[in-house]
C-alpha cells in the first residue's frame, strides 16, 4: 500500500513523500535483522531495472537469499520452461517457496560446485551431503509436480559443468548477466550436446 504526502518547507518548493506498507505473502517467521541488507539490494537492484520484479523474489525474504541467487533460480526455471516443463513460471516460483529448506539447499549445492571458497578435497563430500538433504526433503512434497519441479532443478544444478555467476569486475562488482554451462546428456529431458545459457 502507497501513502503519498506533500512537504511544503518554508520556501524551499514542494516535497513529497512516499510511504509503503509491505505485506509478505508467506507463511514464515521473518528475521527482520537477518534480512533487511538482502532485502534493500533486491529492492534497489529491481527499482533500477537490474533483476527482474515477479514471484521469484519472495525468496529474498522466504529463503534469506541474495537477489543473485534468485536471479540464478530464476535462469534454471526458464531453461526447464525451454525443455518442455509443463509448469508455469508462477508455479515453479510458488514450489520453491513452499519448500524453503529445500530452496537453500539447492542453492547452497549450487555453490558448493562453483563458489572458489569451497574448493579443495571437501567439496565432493559437501555435494554429496546437499543432494542428500534435498532427497530427503523431498518425503515431505506430497504434491507430485512439485516434486517434479525440484527433481529437475536438482539435476540440471548437477549437470551444470561451469559458470560465471562467482565472477567479478576488477572493481569487485558482478557481472550483469548470469551463464551457465550444462551436460544437457545428464539431463533426462534435456538434448544430447552441451548447452549454454
Amino acid at each position: 500500500m502507497e501513502h503519498p504526502y506533500l512537504i511544503e518547507p518554508d520556501n524551499e518548493g514542494q516535497v513529497w513523500l512516499q510511504e509503503f506498507q509491505l505485506s509478505f505473502s508467506l507463511d514464515v517467521n521473518v528475521d527482520v535483522e537477518a534480512v533487511q541488507g538482502n532485502f534493500k539490494e533486491a529492492l534497489s537492484t529491481v527499482w533500477k531495472g537490474d533483476a527482474e520484479n515477479d514471484s521469484f523474489n519472495r525468496l529474498v525474504i522466504g529463503a534469506r537469499l541474495d537477489w543473485r541467487a534468485v536471479a540464478m533460480l530464476r535462469l534454471y526455471a526458464r531453461y526447464l520452461k525451454q525443455l518442455g516443463i509443463s509448469y508455469s513460471q508462477v508455479f515453479i516460483a510458488d514450489t520453491l517457496s513452499r519448500y524453503l529448506d529445500i530452496t537453500r539447499n539447492l542453492v547452497a549445492l549450487f555453490k558448493s560446485y562453483f563458489d572458489p571458497r569451497y574448493a579443495g578435497d571437501s567439496r565432493s563430500e559437501r555435494s554429496e551431503g546437499l543432494a542428500r538433504k534435498i532427497l530427503e526433503g523431498l518425503d515431505a512434497v506430497e504434491n507430485i509436480s512439485e516434486d517434479n519441479v525440484i527433481r529437475s532443478y536438482l539435476e540440471v544444478i548437477q549437470a551444470t559443468l561451469r559458470t560465471n555467476f562467482f565472477q567479478t569486475f576488477e572493481d569487485g562488482t558482478n557481472k550483469s548477466y548470469i551463464s551457465v554451462k550444462l551436460e544437457s546428456g545428464k539431463i533426462s529431458s534435456g538434448p544430447q550436446t552441451p548447452t549454454c545459457l
